[in-house]
């Protein structure tokens, strides 16, 4: 779905916001995630390999679903029963008792032809476990406190400043989409505010090999630029609530601070002038197509 406006949009479903553009690669509306994947090679990305989607990536976005917008829940995901009913035995006429789950019964694999493809099974256990993490979450002292007054879920769409950028004069657009945007607080309104799952939390130290790794310093500065351009506000705080996809749950919010957010812009000027010349030149090459010299 692209926003015909630049500004910034609420009531987006995630499905839409996420659905793929069908539309040429000069017209397309760039992410910081389709350009961090591009950036790491050009070729691979215009032939339309897909990266996997792990199992940890869907569970981060059912806890995201259930923190963020419990009432997309069930567009969107169904909680596989523990139990069904089958006979007892092989036995004609056998009783029928209850039994765990088993996708490899009859009963149960007709159940999954009937769901959807657009819905997601979720298991039991791993509802669960997701609704302890958004336990945790809400009872954070800050995070909490954030979710208590902010609009969730908000869309950014924004026409990047040819001033700022090198664009070739190809007319270039960016969204977003903000997980919690701080109002009415005077602790966090200038704050802009993402949600990310991990595997383990361990210290500050590790929390910001996380950000520098997966781009999340190029996601806080594009973030605040495209939302202080279209709104004319100057949020400049970006805060990162990270959260333990397994027990024991921990729930660490951490604040981006500047050096990080210029490595971020420095990034983000390489990456679309990258762009702008693959997408204007239509010739998408990458490094490994050079001698490399090693050091």
């Amino acid at each position: 779905m692209i926003q015909e406006k630049d500004g910034v949009y609420e009531g987006i479903p995630g499905g839409i916001y996420h659905a793929e553009q069908m539309v040429a690669l000069k017209d397309m509306v760039v992410s910081k995630s389709m350009l961090w994947d591009f950036f790491k090679n050009p070729k691979l990305w215009a032939k339309g390999v897909k990266k996997t989607v792990s199992s940890s990536m869907e569970f981060g976005s059912l806890v995201d679903c259930l923190t963020l917008t419990p009432e997309e829940f069930g567009d969107n995901y169904i909680i596989q029963p523990e139990t069904y009913m089958g006979p007892e035995s092989q036995k004609k006429g056998a009783p029928l008792i209850e039994k765990p789950w088993n996708n490899n019964a009859t009963v149960c694999a007709e159940w999954g032809k009937k769901i959807p493809k657009h819905i997601s099974i979720v298991s039991a256990e791993e509802y669960k476990r997701a609704t302890r993490i958004r336990d945790s979450l809400k009872e954070h002292p800050i995070f909490g406190e954030i979710l208590s007054s902010c609009k969730k879920q908000v869309a950014v769409y924004n026409t990047f400043n040819p001033d700022k950028y090198n664009l070739r004069g190809l007319p270039l657009r960016f969204k977003c989409l903000i997980d919690a945007l701080p109002v009415n607080n005077k602790n966090y309104d200038n704050a802009i505010v993402d949600l990310k799952t991990t595997s383990k939390i361990i210290s500050p130290k590790q929390l910001k090999h996380v950000i520098y790794d997966f781009g999340y310093h190029v996601q806080a500065k594009s973030y605040l630029d495209a939302y202080n351009a279209v709104t004319g506000e100057n949020r400049t705080r970006f805060i990162f609530a990270f959260v333990t996809n397994t027990d024991p749950i921990v729930v660490a919010t951490v604040e981006v601070n500047e050096e990080m957010l210029a490595h971020g812009r420095d990034w983000m000027h390489r990456a679309v002038d990258k762009w702008t010349e693959c997408v204007t030149t239509e010739s998408f090459t990458t490094e490994w197509d050079t001698l490399i010299k090693l050091d």
